[in-house]
């Protein structure tokens, strides 16, 4: 029943998707080339000196590069973050109870 399900969502799935494409480069690059050219970077303000100072604020930048051009990566991770929990939840959705 397993390999059903899967089988009938990789045939319904398309491959050319945004998601699925920025997961299969950044695989691909990692375990292919050894190499993800990214950075990840956390900047905070604040108010105060020593022991007196409060962070206020903080943001975070991540990037990644394809040639030259400079991506943003948090908005992409978190695209495909979710795309994995929906394609997972339909997937699952499809399989009967399990028993225990």
């Amino acid at each position: 029943m397993h390999r059903k399900v899967i089988d009938e969502w990789w045939n319904a799935t398309p491959v050319d998707g945004p998601e699925l494409l920025f997961i299969k480069f950044a695989r691909d690059l990692i375990l292919k080339e050894g190499s993800f050219e990214s950075y990840a970077t956390l900047s905070q303000s604040g108010t105060g000196e020593g022991s007196n100072s409060t962070v206020t604020a903080e943001d975070y930048d991540l990037a990644y590069w394809i040639d030259d051009e400079r991506h943003d990566l948090l908005p992409e991770l978190r695209r495909a973050a979710a795309w994995c929990d929906r394609e997972l939840a339909s997937i699952e959705a499809k399989l009967p109870e399990q028993t225990k």
